[in-house]
């Protein structure tokens, strides 16, 4: 599984982790309880059903109670507004906090300015590192 995308090396499952495999990204809970999600190399672009059919997925893996997430970015996928603003509008029934880890600069620079234009409704922080991201969460848990 981890040789499937090369963002493993920023946030790597345990060995006790159960790892699921959907069509994007690998999720998993880890031992705070956070919701863990590293992308894969070349994702496909989703239908809106098909967000929804993972948004489905999610309730049914993790219920509705609102936890935190740990994200790892892939700096090479871009998103249209539409997406974002669909995301923009699911992720607060299910999120505490987000910590997104993004390896570039420039990357962790454009997240910030997004989210200084239209800030979320929960604790949001960019994090280079995926230690300082776990310390980060532990204070919403």
């Amino acid at each position: 599984m981890i040789e499937k995308s090369k963002y493993f090396q920023y946030l790597l499952p345990s060995s006790e982790d159960v790892v699921m495999e959907r069509m994007n990204d690998f999720l998993w809970l880890d031992e705070n309880g956070f919701i863990c999600s590293v992308p894969k190399e070349e994702p496909i672009p989703l239908s809106r059903k098909e967000f929804l059919d993972q948004v489905a997925e999610w309730e049914e893996k993790y219920g509705l109670e609102k936890r935190c997430m740990i994200t790892v970015v892939n700096p090479y996928v871009k998103s249209s507004k539409e997406e974002r603003d669909f995301a923009a509008e699911i992720f607060p029934k299910y999120l505490k906090a987000l910590a997104i880890i993004n390896h570039s600069a420039l990357g962790r620079m454009a997240i910030n300015l997004f989210v200084g234009l239209r800030p979320p409704t929960f604790p949001m922080k960019v994090f280079k590192d995926s230690n300082e991201a776990k310390n980060w969460l532990k204070k919403y848990a």
